[in-house]
């Protein structure tokens, strides 16, 4: 630690009257001025010695300024093998997993990119993007000489290395996603975002354009069953996929006490309603759904053939099954007592694979399929929380989609985050614990979960899929959207990886210069040196230099007295530096700006 500076500045004005000049400095001067002290050696410090104004430490940190300075294009722009994440709105996450679910399911989602499509799409101009023509830089002009007028000293115009050339222009953040505001219907915008989802190079999506095309706000959660329910059925272009992939049929059949007559009413479904209330498996929901009603009292049943009301026994009965079953469990109800609709916590126990044969009465092994899908709702209120979604992908597995985060499932699939799950009265008399209890239905092919609240299963036996739909295979407008889309990506990226390189050149040239700067050994009358601002030096070193505005001033008027010499007061913002190395700073300065 150097002298304090009040002690060394009165110092300044204590040599005697005749005294050597030369000894009058260096015992007064030299130390009001804290020169009198050996300069840090490089690296020594983590930070500029506040007493030491020969200390040039802490100034520039190499590596963490490299890593600040480093472009990963991988946060922009997926892998081939990586899926597309889906960016939150706001209160859109319910969407988003719904989004993913029709996407991944294969055959629905190449039906939909193959519909012939005569829409015209275009994006509008990104205010974050720079035109293609402004990111060129001549190489020619970047080399620079010191614009007309300058005249550097000839021994520093020949030892200072040219600056490197401003990085170019680049945008205050990613190129957005900007699909202009013509009105377009919901099929043309989920044909285009599922194109996107499989061609565009963007590693998230914005879909702000799907949204507005469904006339939801962003900013309000709506009811997610709600919303699966009428989307499937809302889109008359993908009605016959739709019928095709999720249709079931089912009826009511009435049987009349009296005559033993009875009546069918037969309907389609796309989903199948289930109450857990009271249930701890899947197969009891299920039970409850088809189990037989008495129709009695005040609510008997009016027989066509008696004409007139008897006692009579109802049952919902399955015909046939889709190849793709959806299970809405009714995990939202109303409370009477609240008059609120509240989320309903308990457990649910549903199998991994899953024979329907015995509720659509065929023969053992002939309905069977296979979880595809599981719908997460986190959080306690029926009116708050977040929607994930866990799919499984064919080929590779089981992933989570979280929005913009998707996650393979490493090792057993499980359906909640917490180990939170309570076991069932079975299980509690077994003495078994809540882990055990977990992991012994795991090994069975058994989940369960307090947060499921939609189940999708696939048939086994559900045949060929839908053939790929290839690039060329796009409509005309949603393929030349994505390739005006992976363009301006492709601009970004390539701005955004040249501006790397010349601000990391940048950086070794202000490390040289830096060094260069440094004094190695006690000042003395006779060392030629000068002040900088501590804080110009640290905005010069810190800060990228672009343009006109690339090199601050030099300027250090505020910290002079009124006799025009350095205020010793102020010395403690100021760094001691090699005056040669000055000059070849300016020099430097005056190229950098030429440019």
């Amino acid at each position: 630690m150097g002298k304090s500076p009040g002690k060394a500045r009165k110092k300044a004005f204590s040599f005697n009257i005749g005294e050597d000049i030369e000894k009058s400095v260096e015992n007064g001067l030299l130390p009001a001025y804290g020169l009198d002290q050996v300069p840090c050696k490089p690296d020594a410090c983590k930070k500029p010695c506040k007493r030491n104004p020969c200390c040039l430490n802490g100034y520039l940190n190499v590596k963490k300024a490299t890593e600040n300075l480093t472009f990963d294009k991988n946060v922009y722009i997926r892998s081939d093998s990586e899926f597309v994440g889906l960016k939150n709105l706001g209160a859109t996450c319910y969407i988003n997993t719904y989004l993913q679910l029709w996407y991944f399911n294969a055959t629905f989602r190449e039906s939909v990119l193959r519909i012939p499509s005569c829409s015209v799409f275009t994006l509008k101009q990104d205010s974050n993007e720079v035109a293609p023509q402004s990111a060129a830089v001549s190489t020619a002009s970047s080399a620079g000489s010191a614009s007309p007028g300058s005249s550097p000293g000839p021994s520093a115009a020949s030892s200072t290395p040219p600056p490197p050339p401003p990085p170019p222009p680049l945008a205050a953040d990613f190129p957005r996603f900007l699909l202009n505001t013509h009105q377009i219907s919901a099929f043309e915008s989920l044909q285009l975002l599922f194109g996107l989802m499989k061609f565009s190079k963007r590693r998230i999506l914005d879909p702000t354009f799907f949204i507005l095309s469904l006339k939801i706000n962003p900013d309000l959660q709506q009811d997610a069953q709600e919303f699966s329910q009428l989307f499937l059925t809302y889109l008359s272009e993908l009605r016959p996929i739709v019928d095709r992939l999720f249709q079931g049929a089912a009826a009511y059949e009435t049987t009349c006490d009296g005559c033993r007559s009875v009546s069918q009413r037969e309907q389609r479904f796309y989903e199948l309603e289930l109450s857990i209330q009271g249930h701890r498996y899947l197969s009891k929901s299920i039970d409850e759904l088809l189990k037989t009603e008495r129709l009695e009292g005040d609510n008997q049943y009016f027989c066509e053939r008696c004409q007139a009301k008897q006692n009579a026994s109802r049952r919902f009965h399955l015909v046939s099954l889709p190849t793709f079953l959806n299970f809405q469990l009714m995990r939202f109800v109303f409370d009477v007592k609240s008059a609120q609709r509240k989320k309903l916590s308990a457990d649910l126990s549903f199998p991994l694979d899953l024979d329907l044969s015995r509720f659509v009465g065929h023969a053992e092994g002939t309905d069977v399929y296979h979880l595809h899908a599981i719908l997460i709702h986190k959080g306690q209120s029926a009116y708050s929380g977040h929607y994930v979604a866990k799919l499984l992908v064919e080929s590779k597995g089981w992933f989570e989609f979280n929005d913009e985060n998707i996650d393979a499932v490493r090792g057993k699939l499980s359906c909640d985050d917490s180990d939170e799950e309570s076991v069932n009265s079975e299980d509690a008399e077994k003495g078994e614990s809540d882990r055990s209890a977990k992991r012994r239905k795991l090994e069975a092919g058994i989940l369960t979960s307090k947060n499921a609240y939609m189940l999708v299963y696939k048939r086994h036996d559900q045949g060929v899929e839908e053939k790929p739909v290839l690039w060329e295979d796009l409509s005309g407008g949603v393929r030349s959207l994505i390739e005006a889309d992976n363009a301006s990506i492709d601009r970004f990226v390539e701005m955004a990886e040249k501006r790397q390189t010349l601000l990391l050149h940048q950086l070794e040239e202000k490390k040289k210069i830096l060094e260069s700067l440094r004094i190695t050994s006690p000042v003395q009358p006779d060392t030629p040196f000068e002040f900088l601002a501590s804080s110009w030096l640290q905005k010069w070193l810190l800060e990228e230099q672009e343009g006109e505005s690339q090199f601050p001033p030099l300027e250090q008027d505020a910290f002079l007295c009124v006799h025009g010499n350095v205020n010793p007061e102020l010395s403690g913002e100021l760094r001691c530096v090699n005056a040669e190395a000055v000059c070849m700073l300016r020099t430097w300065a005056l190229r950098c700006c030429s440019v």
